[in-house]
């Protein structure tokens, strides 16, 4: 739960400073710079926040318990496969944002981080409605 909090916090703020950067500075020069930090706390929050979730696919498959399996495969090939793989690759994105050509783009910057929000986001309101 403070992972989720703490990433998008982190993902918050990477789009404000993308877009304070986009609306203040004329020049190209520096975003990367400017934007490094918060792409690497958004990165870094990304991991931890996959890291519990791939460590119960993997004790699932190492297992080797049917009903562990079935579910796993049930869960990843099922009608929501999508949610699930969806949440285990958007958070992620903010890593390919270390890249100079993608990191030195703000608005291509601030839609990572507006990605990798989204599956952290889905799962509240899902937890909300229900």
């Amino acid at each position: 739960m403070i992972t989720e909090i703490l990433q998008v916090a982190a993902c918050v703020a990477l789009i404000a400073a993308a877009m304070y950067w986009k609306f203040t500075r004329s020049c190209v020069q520096g975003t990367h710079k400017f934007l490094f930090p918060f792409i690497l706390t958004a990165s870094i929050l990304g991991i931890a926040l996959i890291a519990p979730y791939a460590i119960e696919v993997f004790v699932a498959y190492y297992s080797g318990a049917i009903y562990e399996v079935e579910a796993m495969n049930f869960r990843f090939n099922g009608s929501y496969g999508w949610v699930y793989y969806s949440g285990f690759i958007l958070p992620l994105l903010p890593i390919f944002a270390v890249l100079p050509q993608i990191g030195s783009r703000p608005i291509l910057v601030a839609l990572v981080g507006m990605l990798a929000m989204v599956p952290v986001v889905f799962d509240h309101v899902v937890r909300f409605l229900n």
